[in-house]
């Protein structure tokens, strides 16, 4: 697994009084013949562990809304929705 890690600063957004750290995952997945094994949970976990070890206060995510088995997973971690997106495609 790949994390992203950022800092942000005031300078970089004026609302925020503090440095935050936050932490990033870049998009896993498990393959289709060792998905319902808690893989995930695992990874996630371990995920969420080195980052709070290493001193990062916020960790966001995200996923499919369609996906029912990853929102458990990150409802289990306590996620709660922050942001909705709608992507758009047009066929030229």
């Amino acid at each position: 697994m790949t994390i992203e890690v950022r800092e942000l600063r005031t300078e970089d957004a004026p609302d925020v009084l503090e440095l935050r750290r936050q932490m990033l995952p870049f998009p896993t997945g498990t393959r289709r013949a060792f998905r319902g094994r808690g893989l995930a949970r695992t990874v996630k976990h371990d995920s969420l562990t080195r980052s709070r070890a290493a001193g990062y206060r916020e960790a966001f995510t995200g996923n499919d809304a369609d996906n029912a088995p990853m929102l458990a997973v990150n409802r289990w971690f306590g996620y709660e929705p922050f942001l909705s997106e709608w992507r758009y495609v047009k066929e030229l």
